[in-house]
């Protein structure tokens, strides 16, 4: 096995930013950073960001056998801004790419024919906080707010549709299969190291394969986060 490599043109120093300008924040931690003087196939000068994972090992099998993918586009930030680095000999599997800490969940079998974790909101810790009146309630922590309210979107959009359809006698909706992506690509993120391109470049997601774990991870907004 061989863990991905991140490439950030023009990056100088060893700084958890660099990760966090490229849209990459959350994997932040376990990082290590070579600095790249020229030479590089793509992007020059810059910061070369690896993790050391037990049972894995952090060189290529060769240099022939790297894979240079340039960084989509997503959200606000532009294509190109990073390059990932894989090995097409030994492509990473789920239990390198484990985070540290594995929140609960569903197992779902993806492309690359692994079984993955995705968590539902309902799923992530939660603190406990009081009311006016003194009773208690659960409140979604910070860092997890943003994907809770992200999954209650979902829940909303999917459901209005799915209302919508059957007052219309019709028994199938269609969901964009970009928004189903994504939140996959969030749910994934909490419990591996992962970037859009790894997950393009594994093939994880198909047409037969995203619909039932995207339900899994909607169905959590039904609970009591706020």
């Amino acid at each position: 096995m061989s863990h991905f490599k991140i490439f950030i043109p023009g990056a100088i120093g060893n700084r958890p930013e660099h990760l966090e300008n490229i849209g990459l924040g959350d994997l932040v931690e376990g990082s290590h950073y070579h600095k790249i003087d020229g030479g590089v196939e793509h992007g020059g000068n810059g910061q070369l960001v690896s993790w050391a994972v037990p049972g894995s090992t952090m060189e290529f099998t060769s240099e022939d056998n790297v894979d240079w993918i340039e960084a989509f586009a997503r959200g606000i930030y532009k294509k190109g801004r990073y390059w990932v680095l894989l090995d097409n000999q030994s492509l990473p599997n789920p239990t390198e790419l484990e985070r540290v800490y594995q929140h609960p969940g569903k197992m779902f079998k993806f492309g690359d024919g692994n079984q993955w974790r995705l968590t539902s909101p309902d799923n992530l810790p939660q603190d406990m906080r009081l009311n006016d009146d003194g009773t208690w309630r659960y409140v979604a922590q910070r860092k997890y707010h943003k994907y809770g309210m992200k999954c209650r979107d979902h829940l909303a959009t999917f459901t209005a549709e799915f209302e919508s359809k059957k007052k219309k006698g019709e028994t199938e909706g269609e969901l964009s299969f970009g928004d189903v992506g994504n939140l996959l690509i969030d749910s994934l993120s909490l419990n591996y190291r992962l970037t859009p391109e790894v997950i393009d470049r594994l093939v994880l997601f198909n047409t037969s394969n995203t619909m039932e774990p995207f339900i899994e991870v909607i169905r959590g907004a039904m609970s009591n986060i706020k």
